[in-house]
């Protein structure tokens, strides 16, 4: 989560924008993506003023505070699961219809709580 060579923990303190910044730039780095903007899919209904590194790391912030993720391994793994889920930071919104998971399109969709068609798409995202 810190820099190589130092020694800096990110437990009970905020991410600054710099950290933030550079873990999602390696993350893209790693996989041959461009990091230089982020959510900048098509269907991302995100205001361009909120499409910075600074929002972002103010609302990762914010969120960690709600919910008590202030160890370092507990940001890493949100990091990784808002990495995942937002198509690497490039969009806001979920592309999944939710449609597979109505009853009869998914063997675990009763244990879900999806009993009737149309229950599939509210638990999207």
């Amino acid at each position: 989560m810190f820099p190589q060579g130092e020694n800096k923990c990110s437990c009970n303190r905020d991410l600054t924008v710099e950290e933030f910044t550079r873990i999602i730039k390696r993350l893209r780095k790693n996989e041959g993506l461009g990091g230089g903007t982020i959510l900048n899919d098509d269907n991302c209904a995100i205001q361009n003023e909120d499409k910075t590194f600074e929002r972002l790391t103010e609302e990762f912030n914010k969120t960690t505070k709600k919910y008590g993720i202030n160890q370092c391994i507990q940001k890493i793994h949100f990091i990784a699961q808002l990495y995942w889920e937002s198509a690497r930071f490039t969009s806001g919104l979920e592309t999944c219809s939710g449609k597979k998971y109505n009853p009869r399109n998914h063997s675990d969709a009763e244990k879900m709580g999806n009993t009737h068609m149309g229950d599939g798409p509210k638990y999207i995202g």
